[in-house]
């Protein structure tokens, strides 16, 4: 685990370095240091979180970040990847979990690799270009599963439909063009779900690549 800590007095003491191993090592970055533990004045416009990576295998792994007390703060927040050339939203109040893949290419284990950073939202490219005002999962009669979803939307290229059996480990299973800038109804229809629980999130992808991952 990972902590950003953002507070009106500063104190650099609060920071901790990451103890390194000699397998996989996922740790903040600053002043050639791995942290564990990130100290910074009050988050403002530029602010960035930079990683360091070491020794990670050719696989794909699952990263999450959790937000808290940020809900009301006007920036952007992205997950920057250097390697995909990907921009991906983060969540200012929610907790934001998505899949990163590391390959054969050795581009894909550069330890500068990611950066998460705060932008003004104006810059960013205006307001956010979805606000969801209701999402859904229900069974149907057929035993199938109908995930609906209305949403204000804005340059919105299209939606990927993602289930869960654990609440962490997401793979696509639908598809959809965005209809049209304004207010638009969706719906996905899973016909053989497993039985159990299932969780359902929707993946917006906006036209110019930013993506953004709203959890049911």
């Amino acid at each position: 685990m990972l902590v950003g800590v953002w507070a009106c007095e500063y104190w650099e003491d609060l920071q901790r370095k990451k103890m390194t191993n000699p397998g996989e090592n996922f740790g903040l970055f600053r002043q050639n240091y791995a942290l564990a533990v990130e100290a910074r004045q009050p988050i403002a416009i530029g602010d960035t979180l930079h990683y360091k990576m070491t020794n990670l295998a050719a696989q794909t792994y699952t990263v999450s970040i959790q937000v808290q007390y940020l809900a009301g703060v006007n920036v952007l927040a992205e997950f920057v990847d250097r390697f995909t050339n990907t921009r991906r939203m983060v969540s200012l109040s929610t907790t934001t979990t998505f899949p990163v893949t590391i390959t054969s290419d050795p581009a894909s284990k550069a330890w500068n690799r990611f950066y998460l950073v705060f932008s003004d939202i104006a810059i960013a490219g205006g307001p956010l270009p979805v606000k969801f005002t209701s999402v859904s999962a229900q069974r149907q009669a057929d035993k199938g599963v109908a995930v609906n979803w209305k949403v204000a939307e804005m340059d919105v290229k299209d939606y990927t439909v993602e289930k869960s059996t654990d609440g962490s480990s997401f793979n696509a299973i639908g598809h959809l063009l965005s209809k049209s800038d304004g207010t638009n109804s969706y719906s996905f229809t899973e016909s053989r779900p497993l039985e159990g629980n299932g969780y359902y999130r929707i993946k917006q992808t906006d036209k110019n690549g930013r993506i953004g991952n709203f959890l049911q």
